[in-house]
Parts: C-alpha cells; sequence; structure tokens
C-alpha cells in the first residue's frame, strides 16, 4: 500500500467509514483519456492554462445522489483546489467518464495479502 494519506480532503470521508482500500480506473476514450482534456472541451469558464486536472473524488449515496469533483492544481497560486460542477451527474454519467473501474475496500484491508491461486468460486 502507498503512503499514508495525511490530508483529509483526499481522505474519502465518509460517515462511518467502515471500509476503505484503493481504486484505479482507466479514462474513457470519448475523454481523450485525460479529464483535462473532459473539463476544457466540456466547461468554456475552465481555465485549461491555468488549472492542470490531477485527479478526482466521486461520492455516491444510496445508490442514488453522487457527485464527482475534480483535484486540480492551480498553477498561478500553486496549490491544488476543487473543482465541482454546477450541475448534478447521476451515478451512470459519472461511470461513463471511465473505461474500467476497479476498487478494493475491506477492513484492515493494509494487512491483507492474496495471491492468483487463493481463490474459491461459488
Amino acid at each position: 500500500m502507498s503512503e499514508e494519506i495525511k490530508n483529509d480532503l483526499l481522505k474519502s470521508g465518509l460517515q462511518y467509514g467502515d471500509w476503505e482500500g484503493l481504486a484505479e480506473a482507466d479514462i474513457a476514450d470519448h475523454c481523450n483519456n485525460d479529464m483535462q482534456y473532459y473539463l476544457a472541451t466540456r466547461f468554456e469558464q475552465f481555465d485549461a492554462e491555468r488549472y492542470q486536472c490531477k485527479g478526482c473524488r466521486i461520492y455516491i449515496g444510496n445508490g442514488k445522489e453522487a457527485s464527482l469533483d475534480f483535484i486540480c492544481l492551480d498553477k498561478m497560486e500553486n496549490k491544488f483546489i476543487v473543482v465541482k460542477q454546477a450541475n448534478e451527474m447521476t451515478v451512470e454519467q459519472i461511470f461513463a467518464l471511465f473505461k474500467r473501474f476497479n476498487i478494493v475496500i475491506g477492513e484492515n484491508i493494509k494487512e491483507m495479502e492474496l495471491n492468483n491461486k487463493d481463490c474459491l468460486v461459488l
């Protein structure tokens, strides 16, 4: 597992946080495999010269409410900011931005070790 995340805004921040884990994603082809491209072509008020998209935060509650915030480097201020969309997105719209999305979560995930041989198929 990578280094401990120290900034609380980069942690998931759920109410109970019963499970924690890791996520990886491949950005969809229609986004040109680049969230910077997505922001620059979708939102004319996004200043692509000033802000550089470095990540995103996805929240889904009860399978219905959803939000997608972008974590961008403000090159003028030399700090990271959150770029929020004015309009809400559905879960389907958020996941459509990715070709593949893989999430691994669990209790005490930092203590787990797995290999491909140990598998029980039900």
